[in-house]
């Protein structure tokens, strides 16, 4: 998938952020600690590399907690607690932004849905979405991105 540089920002404006490299995965987590996290039923990250990202504006806050598969940190703006993606030490070179706070939120869409065997009763997936009950491996998310990335520039060729 070609990539052109994208900007985000938090709710209230003050926190803009530039993306300048390809994402390496996107996709939908239903997972207890995401669906608290996020207060909705699951939450989208796009997964990036931390170099390819760079706050503009605004003053950037860290908040970090514990989950059940390790810690975790929050990034987000410091006026009105947006969060605009998460880090894991188990992973330093990358971070899951939430797509929702891109200037364009539609570009990337999730290739796969994850821990499906906490998905709330009222959600339903698309016909052939990939599903996994549990935690597939980066690899198989980055797989995935690569495999449709390569589908669409076939289809624009």
């Amino acid at each position: 998938m070609s990539h052109d540089v994208m900007t985000g920002q938090c709710q209230c404006g003050e926190l803009r952020y530039r993306l300048s490299g390809s994402p390496l995965s996107c996709y939908a987590c239903h997972c207890r600690g995401c669906q608290r996290g996020s207060g909705s039923p699951y939450t989208v990250s796009l997964l990036v590399g931390r170099s390819d990202l760079e706050v503009l504006a605004g003053t950037l806050g860290e908040r970090r907690f514990r989950m059940p598969s390790g810690e975790r940190s929050w990034q987000g703006c410091e006026a009105c607690a947006s969060s605009l993606w998460y880090a894991s030490p188990l992973a330093p070179q990358i971070v899951a932004i939430k797509p929702g706070t891109l200037d364009d939120p539609e570009r990337y869409q999730p290739v796969a849905h994850l821990w499906t065997q906490h998905t709330q009763s009222h959600v339903r997936f698309a016909e052939g979405a990939t599903c996994f009950e549990e935690q597939p491996s980066l690899d198989v998310l980055v797989e995935l991105w690569q495999a449709r990335s390569a589908r669409v520039e076939g289809d624009l060729s």
